[in-house]
């Protein structure tokens, strides 16, 4: 696994964290690809850059900083979507994953379901 990116820089008093993007060099994403996961190490903060991955089965991406669901419309294959401890709040834009078998949000923000 590779190492985080985890740069802290003082800014009028408060430390600064550089996140990695998904899709980013050292989190890179391919189109053909149908498994993806950048887990703990990564501070990845949003789910991002999937769109051309028509064939992802497979998300995993566990303990980083996502607060939201959100950049998975093209994505309908999916079948496990793994986004444990992480700071999403809603269960929400997940409806068209139809195919979805395996879903694990604990760890999260979620107060009501």
């Amino acid at each position: 696994m590779r190492e985080a990116r985890e740069d802290f820089e003082e800014e009028e008093g408060k430390a600064v964290i550089e996140y990695t993007p998904l899709g980013s060099e050292e989190c890179p994403i391919n189109a053909d690809d149908t498994e993806v996961e950048y887990s703990m190490a990564f501070r990845i903060p949003k789910i991002e850059n999937l769109e051309k991955c028509k064939e992802l089965r497979f998300l995993g991406l566990r303990k980083n900083l996502i607060t939201k669901l959100e950049g998975l419309d093209e994505n309908t294959g999916l079948e496990e979507l793994e986004l444990y401890d992480n700071r999403i709040r809603h269960i929400e834009n997940i409806s068209h994953l139809t195919n979805l078998v395996f879903l694990d949000l604990s760890f999260n923000r979620i107060k009501e379901i």
